[in-house]
């Protein structure tokens, strides 16, 4: 998985389109492999972890708290971020 673009995180009156989920996270021993990535999720799955190929999220970073906010699917299912926080260069949302 190619690291977050966290470049529109600076941008807060504009929403961001066209992100991509590039992987799921239910919690490290939630899996059978014991690594806590899953290939969907369901509303029982509870709290998740979401990576995206970009984000104008910003994550916890130098005493600054994390963004909250909604993302919203094509669908139009959406998923309400209560904490974003950055692992590497990934943005967990």
């Amino acid at each position: 998985v190619d690291p977050t673009d966290d470049s529109a995180k600076y941008v807060w009156d504009d929403d961001l389109t066209g992100s991509t989920v590039k992987a799921l996270f239910v919690g490290r021993n939630e899996t059978e492999d014991g690594v806590g990535f899953v290939d969907s999720i369901t509303p029982e799955s509870g709290a998740v972890g979401i990576v995206l190929d970009k984000t104008n999220f910003y994550g916890e970073a130098g005493g600054q708290i994390y963004d909250t906010g909604s993302i919203v699917a094509a669908s139009g299912a959406t998923i309400e971020v209560t904490n974003v926080q950055v692992y590497g260069s990934f943005v967990l949302h």
